[in-house]
């Protein structure tokens, strides 16, 4: 099936909503979407409202030209995906549409639930048609930055079981480098007790520094652990051409035990 990609620009900044496929022979990295097409739209008039709308074009053009009757989809996180389970939802109800969905997260979950949609699960469903996720950078190239939100582990699984891996994100997240825009570092996710090996390695072979998160937001500062039970590092470098050489690392190192889709 190879791969398929929908961007969709704005006669002034750009609108993101990228796709990829995968099927049989070649393992493929799922953030590496190619462009299919260009679609162009007025823009509004304030920067806040043109990214809303941004999402909301963007959540449903994912979910009309991706989503079909009597699917299974994977349904991933942040404030872009709320445009999609909106949409999804709707097209539920509107056109009795008989789909499955299957969360990233804890926030997807909810999501999912709130909306009425059909909630299930890997063990039930290991074969998705679908995943639609958001994202917290793309390139020129189309390559992504992912798991800022802290959901990366279980984010790269559900992508990875899928056929189909769409990408949706406003404009704002359109970079012409990786780092341009995201400067919180390459998100990285690692079970506890490998935090310190693996931050060492990284930063040793790629330079920057491993940093690990912190939930500063909360009453009592602390780690972040998704509901994997993994840490949350963040890889700060100081070129940006290193991005694709450090998840090409992690993914095959012996030494970084990551868990792979």
């Amino acid at each position: 099936m190879g791969r398929a990609m929908l961007l969709q620009r704005w006669l002034g900044p750009t609108l993101l909503s990228a796709g990829h496929r995968s099927a049989g022979g070649r393992k493929q990295t799922p953030f590496t979407p190619k462009l299919k097409h260009v679609s162009l739209f007025r823009s509004p008039s304030s920067r806040h409202g043109m990214a809303e709308e941004a999402k909301k074009l963007a959540g449903y053009a994912a979910v009309d030209n991706h989503v079909q009757n009597n699917q299974v989809v994977g349904v991933g996180s942040g404030s872009t995906i709320v445009y999609a389970v909106d949409r999804l939802a709707e097209r539920v109800r509107q056109e009795k549409l008989n789909i499955v969905c299957v969360p990233t997260s804890f926030q997807a979950r909810q999501l999912i639930l709130q909306h009425g949609l059909t909630l299930s699960d890997l063990d039930r469903h290991p074969e998705l048609d679908v995943a639609i996720d958001g994202a917290d950078e793309v390139d020129a190239a189309l390559t992504l930055i992912k798991g800022g939100g802290g959901c990366l582990t279980q984010e790269k699984i559900v992508a990875g079981c899928a056929k189909h891996f769409i990408v949706i994100a406003d404009f704002r997240k359109d970079s012409s480098v990786l780092g341009q825009q995201w400067k919180k570092g390459v998100p990285i996710e690692v079970i506890p007790m490998a935090y310190v090996p693996v931050s060492r390695t990284i930063a040793k072979r790629f330079g920057g520094e491993a940093v690990l998160r912190m939930a500063v937001s909360k009453a009592v500062s602390h780690h972040i652990y998704n509901s994997s039970c993994c840490k949350a590092v963040s890889h700060h470098i100081h070129n940006s051409s290193c991005c694709k050489a450090v998840s090409h690392h992690i993914y095959n190192s012996s030494c970084c035990k990551a868990v792979k889709n």
